[in-house]
C-alpha cells in the first residue's frame, strides 16, 4: 500500500476499499478499470498518464496477489504456428521453448473426425500430427500449465489444414442501409455489392429509417431470412437503429451498469427477447438505463445461438472528424474496403500490439497475439505504438485504460481524426468505449480514420477468437463463433461469455488474405456460343469460370476442372448471361495451406452477329456433311482428282466434285514484241468468292518465283478476266496461280 501513500492518493478506507475520485474499488482483479474518470487527459499527456495507471494497477493487484511486472499478454499466449507436409501427409505444430510451463495438453478436433488429446512434456516445442488428412481443417488448442498451482494458464489456438478446399459460395449477405445516407453513398454501396457478388456472395439490400424501432427492423430482417435461409451475414451501413439489452457492466464501472448496444439482436432469428424485467435507472448515461417497456431488452447474454454474423459501418455522431460528414466517412470506408479486398492496397503480413495493460492477469492482448501468430508467425508480431505505425499491417491490438473517446497510451478519437490507422483488423480493450453507441466513440473512430482500418472489436471480457482467419475464415465467422453459447474448449472465453455487448464494427465479410481479381476479362457471344479470355494472374494455379443466366441470379461454375490457360468457351448460352472469372491460389500462411479464390468482376458478353464464313458455306454446298472433313474438303485437297485444289476451285468458281475443271490459267501464248519475246496468259476469278486473294507468279527454273503484275481485261457474268505478260529472257518460262485466304 506504500505506493498509494507515495503518490498522495487516498489509502484504504475503514471498510477496506480503496477510493479514487468518485469511484470505489473492491478487491477483485478487474476492479482496477474502475478508477479512471471518464475525462482522460489529452493525447499529449497520455503516455505519462499510462505510466501512472500501470503503477496504480500494480498497487490494486497487490491487494490480492504478488506484485508482478510480467507481460501477461505474452506469458499467457502460446505462439503456435504450423507447417504442412502434403506427401506424408502431416501437420507440424511448433512453438517456442518455455521455462515457465510444467507440461502441455494438446487437443484437436474437426467435423466428422475423432477428438485427439495428447499430454506433452515441459520441454516440448511442437507436435506432429501424422493422422491429419489433406483437405480437412483441424482446430488445435494447446494448454500450458504453470508450475505453481493457481497461477495463470497459457493457451494457444490454431486452425490448420493441408490444401483445404476453396469456398466458392459464401451464402447470402443482406446490406441494411439507413435511408438518410442512401443518396450520398449509393454508388459506393453498389460497388460493395458487386465486390461481394464477385466473391461468391448472393447480395440483397434492405433500406430502413434511422427513426424505425429496432423491433420493426428486426422483423424485416427475419422476413428476409425466412424467405432465404441461406442468409448468413448482415452489414449495417449508416445509423441503423441500435438495439440495447441487458443489465451489465463488462468494464466493471458501477455507474456504467445497464443496457449496452447489442447488434447481435439482429443476428438472432429465433431467440426470445423480453422487455419486462430489467430495472436500472441509475446508470450515468441515459442510453444505459433500462426499465420495463422502454424498448430495451432484458437479456444480458444471448438467449440462443445467433444465426447471422453482424457488422456495423456507422459513423454518426463523430464530431471529431468534422468537417467530414457521416456520409463522407462511409464513402471513405467503402473506398478502403474496395481497395483492400481487390488488392489495390498493399498490406504487410504483420501484426502490431500496443498493450498498455500488460501487467493485468486477464491478458487482454492475448487473443490478438494468438491471431497474429496463427496468421503470420511470431516473427511478424511487433510491439509498438499504435498511431505512429506507418507500415500498413493486417492486424492491430490497442489496449489501455479507456474512456468513450480515448485509450490511454494509444490516443483519442481526435488523434484518429487527424492521423491514420494502418492496421486492417483491430482489437481493443479498455473502460467505457466498448459501449460504442456514444459520441466520438473511439471503437468506431478506429475504422472511421484514414489509412487501412476496416474492423474493430472490444475483446477481453469475453475473448474474441480470430485464429481461424489464418486459414481463410471471415472476420464475421470468427466473431459469430465467439458470440454463440458453446462448451467449445477450443475457444478462449474469459469472463462474461456470450454477453450481449459483443459486437463488430466494420464489414463482417472481410477475410485476412484477399486475392486480387483477374484483369482484362473479355467475353463475346456469337450464335449462343460464349468465348472468354483474360490476362494471366501471377502466382495462381488456375482459374474457375462462373455464369449467371441473368443479372441477380446465382453464379454457377461452368468448368468441371481447374482451367490452366487464359481462355474458356461454351455453347448454348442465354443472351442475358453474365460471367465471372476467378483466380485460384494455394495460400500458405502460418496456419497451413488452403485454396484461396479471388473475387471476380461480373461481365456480360458482347453479343456479336454471327459472321458466316463464305468458304465454309461453299464447302457445305458441295460436300454436305463432309464440309468439315479436312481429308475431303480441306483447302489443299483435290476431291475430284482433276488437278485443281478445292480452294482454287472456289476462287475460280468451278465444281470441286466434278473432274472437268480447267486450270485457272487460260490462253497462254507467246509472241514477239518490239522489246523482245513475251509470254501472255489470262485467268478468271469469281467475283462472289470473297475471303481469298489470287495472284500470278513467274519462274524460269521452277524454284525461284516472282510476282507478276496483273491487268483487268473484262468483267462478265459475275467473273473478272485478268491478264499477265512477261518478257522472256530464257528458253523457259513458267506461270503459276497462287491462292491464299485473306
Amino acid at each position: 500500500m506504500a505506493i498509494f501513500a507515495n503518490l498522495n492518493y487516498n489509502n484504504l478506507n475503514s471498510s477496506g476499499n480503496c477510493n479514487y475520485g468518485k469511484y470505489s474499488f473492491d478487491h477483485k482483479s478487474d476492479s482496477v478499470l474502475r478508477f479512471l474518470d471518464q475525462n482522460l487527459p489529452t493525447s499529449q499527456t497520455m503516455k505519462t498518464t499510462t505510466q501512472l495507471m500501470r503503477l496504480l494497477a500494480t498497487a490494486f493487484f497487490s491487494m490480492t496477489s504478488i506484485v508482478s511486472s510480467q507481460d501477461y499478454g505474452k506469458m499467457l499466449s502460446i505462439d503456435i504456428q504450423a507447417q504442412t507436409v502434403k506427401a506424408t501427409p502431416a501437420i507440424v505444430l511448433s512453438w517456442p521453448l518455455r521455462s515457465d510451463i510444467k507440461n502441455y495438453a494438446l487437443q484437436r478436433k474437426s467435423t466428422g473426425t475423432p477428438i485427439v488429446s495428447v499430454t506433452l512434456a515441459a520441454a516440448s516445442t511442437g507436435y506432429t500430427d501424422n493422422s491429419a488428412v489433406a483437405g480437412v481443417a483441424y482446430e488445435y488448442k494447446v494448454i500450458g500449465y504453470p508450475p505453481i498451482s493457481g497461477a495463470p494458464t497459457a493457451y494457444g489456438s490454431i486452425l490448420s489444414g493441408i490444401e483445404v478446399p476453396m469456398v466458392e459460395s459464401r451464402s447470402s449477405v443482406l446490406l441494411v442501409v439507413a435511408s438518410d445516407i442512401v443518396s450520398s453513398t449509393s454508388t459506393k454501396v453498389s460497388r460493395l455489392a458487386a465486390d461481394l457478388t464477385g466473391e461468391g456472395w448472393s447480395v440483397d439490400q434492405l433500406i430502413v429509417n434511422p427513426t424505425d424501432t429496432v423491433a420493426s427492423v428486426k422483423a424485416s430482417i427475419v422476413t428476409r431470412y425466412t424467405a432465404n435461409t441461406s442468409l448468413k451475414s448482415l452489414v449495417l451501413i449508416g445509423h441503423v437503429p441500435v438495439p440495447y439489452s441487458g443489465n451489465l457492466n463488462p468494464d466493471s464501472h458501477p455507474e456504467h451498469k445497464g443496457a449496452w448496444p447489442c447488434d447481435g439482436f439482429y443476428g438472432d432469428m429465433d431467440g426470445i427477447w423480453t422487455d419486462v424485467a430489467a430495472k436500472n435507472d441509475a446508470a450515468a448515461r441515459s442510453q444505459n438505463r433500462n426499465i420495463p417497456g422502454d424498448g430495451k431488452y432484458d437479456q444480458s447474454t444471448f438467449p440462443s445461438a445467433l444465426e447471422l454474423s453482424v457488422g456495423r459501418i456507422d459513423f454518426a455522431d463523430l464530431p471529431a472528424f468534422a468537417p467530414l460528414t457521416e456520409a463522407d466517412l462511409i464513402c471513405r470506408y467503402l473506398d478502403k474496403n474496395h481497395n483492400f479486398r481487390t488488392g489495390l492496397t498493399t498490406v504487410e503480413r504483420r501484426g502490431l500490439v500496443d498493450d498498455n495493460l500488460a501487467t493485468m492477469t486477464e491478458a487482454f492482448a492475448a487473443s490478438g497475439r494468438r491471431a497474429i501468430c496463427a496468421s503470420f508467425g511470431s516473427a511478424s508480431m511487433v510491439d509498438g505504438d499504435f498511431l505512429s505505425n506507418n507500415i500498413p499491417s493486417l492486424f492491430g491490438a490497442a489496449i489501455g485504460f479507456g474512456s468513450y473517446s480515448s485509450i490511454a497510451g494509444v490516443g483519442t478519437t481526435a488523434d484518429l481524426a487527424n492521423g491514420t490507422v494502418n492496421t486492417v483488423f483491430n482489437q481493443g480493450f479498455g473502460s467505457y468505449y466498448g459501449d460504442w453507441d456514444s459520441s466520438d466513440n473511439i471503437l468506431r473512430g478506429i475504422i472511421a480514420a484514414d489509412g487501412v482500418s476496416l474492423t474493430s472489436v472490444w475483446s477481453g471480457r469475453p475473448v474474441m477468437n480470430f485464429h481461424g482467419m489464418g486459414l481463410g475464415r471471415t472476420v464475421g465467422e470468427c466473431v459469430l463463433a465467439s458470440q454463440n453459447p458453446t462448451n467449445d474448449v477450443y475457444h478462449q472465453a474469459g469472463s462474461k461469455p456470450q454477453s450481449v455487448h459483443l459486437s463488430l464494427m466494420g464489414d463482417p465479410t472481410l477475410r485476412m488474405f484477399p486475392v486480387a481479381p483477374v484483369a482484362e476479362v473479355n467475353a463475346t457471344l456469337i450464335n449462343a456460343s460464349a468465348s472468354l479470355n483474360w490476362t494471366a494472374s501471377t502466382g495462381m494455379v488456375g482459374y474457375h469460370v462462373y455464369r449467371a443466366d441473368a443479372a441477380g441470379q446465382k453464379y454457377v461454375r461452368r468448368n468441371p476442372s481447374l482451367i490452366t490457360t487464359t481462355s474458356f468457351s461454351e455453347a448454348s448460352v442465354p443472351a442475358t448471361s453474365r460471367y465471372l472469372v476467378r483466380a485460384v491460389k494455394i495460400e500458405t500462411t502460418s496456419s497451413g495451406t488452403f485454396f484461396n479464390l479471388s473475387g471476380g468482376n461480373s461481365i456480360a458478353p458482347a453479343v456479336v452477329a454471327a459472321s458466316v464464313d463464305p468458304i465454309m458455306a461453299w464447302k457445305q454446298q458441295f460436300f454436305g456433311a463432309d464440309a468439315a472433313n479436312e481429308a475431303i474438303a480441306g483447302d489443299t485437297c483435290d476431291a475430284d482428282m482433276d488437278g485443281v485444289c478445292n480452294l482454287m476451285e472456289y476462287a475460280m468458281g468451278t465444281d470441286p466434285v466434278l473432274n472437268t475443271s480447267n486450270s485457272g490459267l487460260q490462253d497462254v501464248t507467246i509472241s514477239n514484241t518490239a522489246n523482245g519475246t513475251a509470254m501472255y496468259a489470262t485467268f478468271s476469278q469469281l467475283n462472289s468468292a470473297t475471303g481469298v486473294k489470287l495472284s500470278i507468279q513467274c519462274s524460269t527454273d521452277l524454284q525461284n518465283w516472282s510476282l507478276v503484275p496483273t491487268t483487268t481485261l473484262n468483267s462478265f457474268g459475275g467473273y473478272t478476266l485478268s491478264g499477265v505478260s512477261v518478257l522472256i529472257s530464257s528458253d523457259r518460262c513458267f506461270f503459276r496461280a497462287l491462292i491464299e485466304r485473306n
